[in-house]
């Protein structure tokens, strides 16, 4: 049993049913007889269903890839749509978008100064400061070793294996009032005693996954 829904919702070829109408040799709906339109109605019905049904599970499926995403990606990304539209020297970073972008800077400074003409990120001046904030003296840091303390933990038994590697490096002598610890730096220092001497070189011991 049809039912008359009233006129045609609409035309053929804004929803492709154009074959429909070509397969029994009409050119509009209009010359169809009283059944055949209405079975015509419905097939448009049924043709706006499938439409929205397709729509709701696009959407659908783009909340399921958000939902998918790592939280620095999603914050990523939406720190690139907050920013995108701001001067550049308007533009505010979170600690973790200046974490990220100092891991980029640090992996090579070249690429990242390419990726600053493409993406909005904090500039080089901005990770230098965010450094220089970073309290680090000679000697035996501990804080580095329980971060990778917790960074083994999510790692394979097989890639643990790592080098311990030292490096020594040549300064130029002299001193320095660091204003943020309010001490003069540049005397020799190994974390547990210091002396009058002016530092000549510094040695430094890497870790090496």
């Amino acid at each position: 049993m049809f039912l008359d829904e009233g006129p045609v919702p609409a035309t053929s070829t804004s929803l492709g049913l154009g074959g429909i109408l070509n397969s029994v040799g009409v050119q509009r709906a209009k010359e169809l007889s009283c059944r055949e339109r209405k079975m015509y109605n419905q097939t448009v019905c049924y043709k706006k269903r499938a439409q929205s049904l397709t729509k709701k599970n696009s959407f659908k499926r783009q909340l399921q890839l958000l939902q998918n995403i790592t939280t620095p990606v999603f914050n990523y990304s939406k720190s690139q749509v907050e920013c995108d539209e701001k001067h550049p020297k308007g533009r505010r970073f979170s600690v973790e978008d200046k974490i990220l972008a100092l891991a980029f800077y640090k992996r090579s400074p070249t690429v990242y100064r390419f990726l600053s003409s493409i993406f909005a990120i904090p500039s080089t001046s901005t990770l230098h400061n965010l450094l220089g904030r970073i309290p680090i003296s000679p000697g035996i840091n501990h804080t580095i070793f329980e971060a990778l303390k917790e960074v083994s933990k999510k790692m394979k038994s097989v890639n643990k294996y790592c080098i311990l590697l030292f490096d020594e490096i040549s300064l130029e002598p002299h001193l320095h009032y660091n204003q943020y610890t309010d001490e003069v730096e540049g005397l020799e220092n190994c974390g547990t005693q210091t002396s009058t001497k002016l530092a000549n070189h510094a040695q430094a011991n890497l870790v090496v996954f």
